[in-house]
């Protein structure tokens, strides 16, 4: 009898734990939540688990599981998940009929209600495209388009995402150009909401390029080893780019695009943060940093309007600071730049140079690291063509520098004025 009633004891026992722990398949517990087995329905959606079957192991094409699972977040309003891993991902189409995206993450028609997201379990994330040889150089390898403000005015969210394409040039020195290919992720009516945190883009023609859209926020990144970091072009207003630091950005070997290489510092085509063409105003930057680049850092072509560009920092950049003016008409940019931090050692020209601009505002702007024998120890030039443009309180805090900061200006057309400290 006894023997019978601990059989039946241990058979309890056994059926109680088999209904209390979650199997993989089933959603776990709310309080003790392990994000590699929860089910569509809690609103995580994880890339790996059935029906769409990421392997995340580097080699396997993972393109479809990852663009069915934004499908279905799309429809139910949940978060990609992407556990850690290497998921390898291929643009479609072909040569003879044309590439497309290898991602489309649209929100367009969705619901109001919903606001899908896609986030990697940090940086441990890797996206990895061998971007072909005979595909168009600026196509882009994933393209988010938040639709219009009617169709989902709360927005959509990408977190925690390593883009890299592993078909890059290898080069030895950040001074050498380099022919990279394609545009890393091209963002189309970005509208509303922290569009895009803790990210890393590497290896391709453009790294981030932003096209339309407003109020939009990208923040905490990296972007290296491009031609051009972070574009803007059309209609983006109103954004905010946060905590970004662009690293080894050089210029391109081979001009394929017929670009005007008089428009950039010595021929040099390429720029870490590039805003021209289009309407492009209100825009903010905060701490969006340039470090090695052998290119232009901040280039603005046309007039961007009313861009405040604060606490920014530029550690050997040939050209800290470059602004082409449009050649006619004349209009007030209002663009501000508050304390930026130049470090001038590998200028091949002025750390700030202002051609055909207007309305600029440069405040406290501290230079240092003025030495370069090779190179130009302009610190600041306005040209003839610039007009409206104000530099109060330059400094130079003295470390490895050789002459004066007054001795090392040139300022020339209509209005143009620099308020020097003390004076």
């Amino acid at each position: 009898m006894q023997r019978h009633l601990g059989i039946v004891l241990v058979a309890l026992v056994a059926a109680m734990a088999a209904t209390s722990l979650p199997s993989r398949s089933e959603p776990p517990d709310h309080h003790a939540p392990d994000l590699d087995g929860f089910a569509a329905s809690h609103g995580i959606i994880n890339v790996k688990q059935p029906p769409f079957g990421a392997a995340g192991d580097g080699v396997t094409d993972d393109t479809e599981a990852i663009q069915a699972a934004w499908e279905a977040a799309k429809r139910t309003g949940g978060r990609v998940f992407l556990p850690p891993g290497e998921y390898r991902i291929s643009l479609r189409g072909d040569a003879e009929k044309g590439y497309r995206p290898a991602l489309h993450f649209s929100a367009s028609g969705i619901s109001k209600e919903k606001q899908p997201m896609l986030e990697g379990a940090t940086r441990s994330v890797t996206l990895t495209i061998d971007f072909p040889e005979n595909a168009p150089r600026t196509l882009e390898v994933i393209r988010i388009d938040k639709g219009t403000l009617t169709d989902n005015p709360r927005g959509i969210e990408f977190r925690n995402l390593r883009l890299v394409n592993a078909s890059q040039p290898r080069s030895r020195s950040w001074h050498d150009a380099a022919d990279y290919r394609g545009a890393g992720i091209r963002i189309v009516n970005g509208w509303t909401g922290h569009l895009l945190q803790n990210f890393q883009v590497t290896g391709f023609y453009i790294g981030i390029d932003f096209q339309n859209g407003y109020h939009s926020e990208i923040s905490h990144g990296e972007i290296r080893n491009c031609n051009f970091g972070l574009r803007l072009l059309g209609t983006p207003n109103g954004n905010t780019f946060r905590a970004i630091a662009l690293q080894q950005i050089r210029p391109v070997a081979t001009n394929t695009e017929k670009l005007n290489e008089k428009a950039f510092p010595q021929g040099r085509i390429g720029a870490c943060v590039y805003a021209g063409g289009g309407t492009i105003s209100s825009g903010h930057f905060e701490s969006v940093n340039t470090e090695m680049c052998s290119v232009a850092g901040y280039f603005f072509h046309s007039e961007p309007v009313s861009f405040t560009i604060a606490s920014m920092r530029s550690e050997s950049v040939y050209a800290p600071v470059w602004i082409q003016g449009p050649l006619a008409p004349y209009h007030s940019s209002g663009c501000t730049f508050i304390t930026p931090s130049i470090d001038c050692d590998s200028l091949v020209a002025p750390a700030i140079y202002l051609n055909r601009a207007h309305g600029y505002t440069f405040i406290n702007p501290r230079f240092y690291q003025r030495h370069n024998e090779d190179g130009s120890r302009i610190a600041i030039e306005m040209t003839s063509g610039s007009r409206g443009n104000y530099i109060l309180n330059p400094l130079d805090d003295g470390s490895g520098t050789t002459g004066n900061l007054v001795d090392d200006v040139i300022v020339e057309g209509e209005s143009n004025e620099i308020k020097w400290p003390g004076r």
